[in-house]
């Protein structure tokens, strides 16, 4: 599996041994000194084999959607340019689509979502915005058999949804209650 180190911004490759003092697990770095955030990593095993995407900033403070090669990380590719750091990345097993959310510049109305499709050439271009004027994004899901995109907007609690079969907004609705939440900012942020 692959996981994304946030603040040293690396791309992690985690093989299962077995077991021992490890835990069973050793990791190895794929990537790392070309991103100053990297928020998240996917796979599409059946389009793209032995490639991890990425979201995140590099330290020229682009943001993008990345391609790298698992065998040789130094060819990595940018896919697409995205107007803020994406946080969270998802990919729709049945399209192949890319989506990934962004909190903006954490103010109301800055969030957005973005959506790429990777088998379009040449990589490097703008996202597309699915949806913009959000609040700040933070994490996406997609429920696979339903075909339904979720979005946690950060300050709100609240989670926008999207069916990507029929192109249209199903809503935003409450993901959290906010019972004691008077003293601390109740968010939400990210799903699994």
């Amino acid at each position: 599996m692959f996981g994304s180190e946030r603040l040293r911004g690396q791309l992690l490759k985690i093989n299962g041994t077995g077991g021992g003092k490890s835990g069973g697990y050793t990791t190895t770095v794929l990537q790392e000194g070309i991103w100053k955030l990297l928020l998240g990593c996917t796979v599409d095993a059946d389009r793209f084999p032995d490639t991890v995407f990425v979201v995140g900033e590099l330290h020229n403070g682009s943001h993008v959607l990345a391609s790298v090669p698992i065998h040789t990380p130094s060819d990595w590719e940018i896919v697409a340019f995205t107007a803020h750091c994406g946080n969270g990345i998802r990919i729709h097993e049945v399209t192949g689509v890319l989506y990934t959310s962004t909190e903006g510049t954490f103010m109301p109305g800055s969030g957005a979502v973005y959506e790429i499709d990777p088998s379009v050439r040449p990589w490097g271009g703008q996202a597309t915005a699915l949806a913009d004027h959000l609040a700040p994004a933070d994490g996406l899901w997609i429920d696979q058999a339903r075909a339904l995109l979720y979005v946690g907007l950060l300050p709100s609690g609240k989670v926008w949804t999207y069916n990507l079969r029929s192109k249209e907004v199903v809503g935003t609705f409450s993901g959290l209650k906010h019972f004691g939440c008077e003293l601390l900012l109740c968010a939400m942020d990210d799903f699994t």
